[in-house]
């Protein structure tokens, strides 16, 4: 391969040039509504491909947070074999209309139904990839006009339908690629440098049992953005971040989405002793103001704390009225 078609970059210099890929500024995002980015990260599984990239989401929302973006208008949504489709299923559950910026992680890609690259041509894969395509469009069907970052993950990367692959501007990989076909479709991309630092990558990943080590190897891995590529480290401490936001969603298998915090598993709402929940709400209330935003509700206290409830639990209860 001819040094000429790429070059290795210092690490904070592609540190900060992916966390404005990432995180652009509130400015940008005024004047080029509905801008879309996107990222693939790939590693075996154990490597630490979620705690990875939900650090590096969170290191872009404490920019954002920084600059002054409120963190009602900083939306995340996780997906576990979720697939494009039900990530803008569970988008309708946030308050779009503030929304500035929308995070949107599809975990385990190829798990999900039409996210399979070995299955290209299949009815579901171009369902799952015209969605995509045109998830700008109804994103703003449905009231969004921020900016748009998606993320995909993967075991393999052959194996992320080539839609997803082809759209990632930011590459991340975990891992020295063991087989041939994987040796000679990855090699290209990260180059002789980012080869010999994906093999001490995964030696501390999978030969050392030191914790320390592992959890430092758990945080790092090659990008590659464009012609620049360089091992880059995530902040473990940021991904606490995504846990803090009003607007997240998470999709697991098997369920709806559920709101919670970016860290929990989706719970489900059935059994609610809607009496005793009227009852707590409305002493709750008695100092503070409900604001409906979709199909949210924003209690606000004169103190500044906040907290957001499911609209359908409070209508159930019978406490927003004629709302």
């Amino acid at each position: 391969m001819k040094e000429s078609v790429t070059q290795e970059a210092p690490e904070q210099r592609i540190r900060g040039r992916i966390l404005a890929y990432m995180a652009p500024p509130p400015e940008f995002v005024g004047a080029a509504p509905l801008h879309m980015r996107s990222a693939l990260i790939v590693g075996e599984m154990g490597s630490g491909k979620t705690t990875f990239i939900e650090a590096k989401l969170g290191e872009a929302v404490q920019s954002l947070l920084a600059r002054g973006v409120d963190d009602s208008r900083i939306c995340y949504v996780y997906g576990r074999e979720a697939g494009v489709q039900r990530l803008l299923e569970a988008v309708r559950s946030l308050d779009l209309a503030r929304c500035r910026y929308l995070y949107l992680f599809n975990d385990d890609a190829p798990a999900a139904q039409g996210g399979h690259g070995r299955r290209a041509l299949s009815k579901e894969n171009v369902s799952e990839s015209q969605a995509y395509i045109m998830i700008r469009h109804r994103l703003r069907v449905l009231g969004f006009l921020g900016f748009l970052f998606v993320a995909h993950a993967s075991q393999v990367y052959h194996l992320v339908d080539i839609t997803f692959r082809r759209m990632a501007v930011l590459k991340f990989f975990k891992s020295y690629p063991d087989e041939p076909a994987d040796f000679r479709l990855l090699g290209p991309l990260v180059g002789s440098a980012g080869l010999l630092a994906l093999h001490d990558l995964s030696m501390r990943l999978w030969t050392s049992n030191d914790p320390t080590v592992t959890w430092e190897a758990v945080h790092r891995a090659v990008a590659v953005l464009k012609r620049h590529r360089s091992l880059v480290r995530a902040d473990p401490s940021a991904r606490r971040v995504l846990e803090g936001l009003p607007q997240a969603v998470r999709v697991e298998p098997g369920g709806d989405a559920g709101r919670g915090t970016a860290g929990e598993d989706a719970t489900d709402g059935g059994g609610i002793d809607y009496g005793a929940l009227g009852y707590i709400v409305k002493r709750l209330l008695e100092r503070a103001e409900l604001k409906s935003r979709g199909a949210d509700v924003l209690v606000e206290y004169p103190s500044g704390a906040r907290v957001w409830l499911r609209k359908s639990l409070l209508e159930a209860a019978g406490l927003l009225g004629e709302q």
